[in-house]
């Protein structure tokens, strides 16, 4: 009889050590995940959340909304699980992307300092089509030597506390890496409709050239590259006309 005791007390010891292995273990490749919802157009905020990322001293999940290869990826998330292992974030759909089918990826990692993990099953997403944010800038040329009031406008930017960055840099050379200098810059806040207006001071002594007008949109710290840069050109000022000397007849050539 105390031999057959002995038998269970080891089975229920080791049912409590596989127990113990299965609350420590981590996410297993292949897991699936919650994305809700599965669709959406520009700006629509997507929970996301999974559990099992528990193993290891820093647990991490990272992951990315992913479309084709000539699109890759167009926004990513991370999340901090709990101390059961349970995860949840958010990604906001970005704005002026192809509509269509995109994927949906996370990764538990259990070393902070390894860049692999255990991927979860991708899931299905589906970008829908949305109105296109634009810019508008005026005056689109102008002369250097005095300061010129630029005025840019535009669309589409709401959402999570939404501010747009601006700014004028002088356009350089592709060839020339990290050459682009900004000589003005500031931040406008949107309306209800996402609508935004601000003006920006090329100053007089930035020279002749071509000056890019940049904006992108920032919602909850996240910066879209909504807008497409828009061209000013400054032409060189113009000499001012030669005043007759007194006394001597004007030069007729």
């Amino acid at each position: 009889m105390k031999k057959l005791l002995g038998g269970v007390g080891a089975g229920v010891a080791m049912a409590g050590l596989v127990a113990s292995a299965t609350v420590g273990a981590a996410a297993a490749p292949g897991d699936a995940f919650t994305v809700s919802p599965s669709e959406g157009g520009p700006f629509t905020v997507v929970d996301v959340s999974g559990a099992d990322c528990s193993d290891g001293e820093a647990p991490s999940v990272a992951g990315t909304v992913v479309g084709s290869a000539d699109v890759g990826v167009v926004t990513q998330f991370t999340a901090t699980p709990d101390e059961n292992g349970d995860w949840a974030a958010t990604f906001t759909v970005p704005p002026n992307k192809p509509a269509g089918a995109y994927q949906v990826t996370a990764t538990c990692k259990t070393d902070p300092d390894q860049p692999s993990g255990a991927d979860y099953a991708n899931q299905p997403f589906t970008i829908l089509a949305g109105e296109a944010g634009t810019m508008t800038v005026s005056p689109l040329t102008a002369q250097a030597g005095a300061d010129v009031t630029v005025t840019a406008s535009g669309t589409l930017c709401r959402g999570d506390d939404p501010t747009v960055d601006i700014g004028i840099f002088v356009r350089v050379p592709e060839d020339i890496a990290d050459a682009d200098e900004f000589v003005a810059r500031t931040t406008a806040v949107p309306d209800d409709q996402g609508n935004w207006t601000t003006q920006l001071t090329i100053p007089a002594t930035a020279a002749p050239g071509t000056y890019g007008v940049s904006a992108q949109c920032v919602l909850a710290g996240v910066q879209f590259f909504l807008y497409g840069t828009v061209d000013v050109t400054l032409s060189p000022a113009q000499a001012p006309p030669a005043t007759p000397i007194p006394g001597e007849p004007p030069f007729t050539g």
